[in-house]
């Protein structure tokens, strides 16, 4: 579950664990995405600087192994709706999840309620596994993100030593 914009190292590793806990379990590969960008809705005159068109988004997962991809439209209505029916209606009812895996930092909901530890303790409730993944960092102890990798190409710097 999230956005997978720019499907860095952190969101290989992220997506290899949940393709991992599938096979194990003889379940397929899932990815519940976001279109369009979340940004894109909230500040909607800003400059959306996408990393990752969804077509490519698309593809791209694919080549990591995720045999469905589920794709939520993403309007002001939609991030109204509370962290508690966002797992309810999405997650239990329409998915019907076995496991979630998530990154350390994901947040979902009005104001952002549901965290990695609100869906632990709603996977305890719904009879799901959840696994949060920690930060993916590179050589420098830098955290992958999409965040990063967009303030680097702003300024030019597409690699890091």
């Amino acid at each position: 579950m999230g956005n997978f914009d720019g499907l860095h190292r952190g969101h290989a590793l992220l997506i290899g664990r949940a393709r991992g806990l599938a096979q194990e379990h003889n379940r397929p590969t899932a990815v519940l995405t976001f279109e369009p960008h979340p940004r894109s809705v909230f500040v909607p005159d800003t400059e959306p600087f996408r990393l990752t068109p969804f077509r490519v988004k698309e593809r791209e997962l694919a080549r990591l192994g995720v045999d469905l991809l589920f794709v939520q439209h993403f309007d002001l209505g939609f991030a109204a709706k509370s962290a508690e029916d966002f797992l309810a209606e999405i997650i239990v009812a329409a998915i019907g999840a076995s496991h979630v895996v998530v990154g350390w930092d994901c947040t979902f909901g009005k104001s952002r309620r549901g965290t990695p530890d609100f869906l632990r303790a709603a996977g305890s409730a719904h009879g799901f596994g959840v696994t949060v993944i920690e930060p993916v960092r590179d050589a420098d102890q830098t955290v992958y993100s999409s965040t990063s990798i967009r303030e680097l190409l702003k300024t030019g710097k597409p690699l890091r030593n």
